[in-house]
């Protein structure tokens, strides 16, 4: 936790070292596979082999920004394809979400309902990468609690359970 704010508290930071690596992982394998597969099919060129190497870092790297910085006017979410950035007056609730990978949790993190759209943005950050064994993990409590305290000092309803964190 930790960083600069856009008022005068400073922002919380949600990360997630976890997630970073197996969506890098994850990413990383795809784009070398989409990368393999029309070599294989094409001769070789003499630059084709620098291209494995490039495409599982550019994917690795890409998961490297995935966070939550919860600000005291903007949220900010970088998840591996997409960067919103929300006011805090236009967050109605927090909510399950679900982000759109395959992960052991199924996807299930924290998702931020705005006004006059009909789904969450999805946090990446706060999914847990682990098998919870009926109930949630430590760090899902954790960062329920974090969340909760965020929502509760902005006025932001709490639709949200530590379960559906992981």
């Amino acid at each position: 936790m930790g960083g600069t704010g856009d008022g005068a508290a400073p922002a919380v930071t949600v990360t997630n070292w976890l997630a970073r690596v197996a969506m890098g992982l994850m990413f990383g394998f795809w784009a070398t596979v989409l990368v393999i597969l029309p070599a294989a099919l094409a001769p070789p060129k003499p630059w084709s082999a620098a291209l494995l190497p490039l495409a599982f870092v550019a994917a690795f790297g890409r998961a490297l920004r995935i966070r939550l910085v919860l600000g005291t006017s903007t949220v900010r979410i970088y998840n591996y394809f997409e960067t919103v950035a929300i006011e805090v007056a236009d967050v109605e609730a927090l909510v399950p979400g679900a982000a759109r990978v395959l992960s052991p949790g199924g996807g299930a993190c924290a998702g931020f309902q705005v006004a006059g759209r009909p789904a969450p943005y999805p946090a990446m950050a706060t999914m847990s990468w682990s098998w919870t064994f009926g109930g949630p993990s430590r760090k899902s409590r954790k960062l329920f609690r974090l969340l909760s305290d965020w929502a509760a000092a902005h006025g932001i309803p709490m639709r949200l359970e530590a379960r559906h964190l992981g």
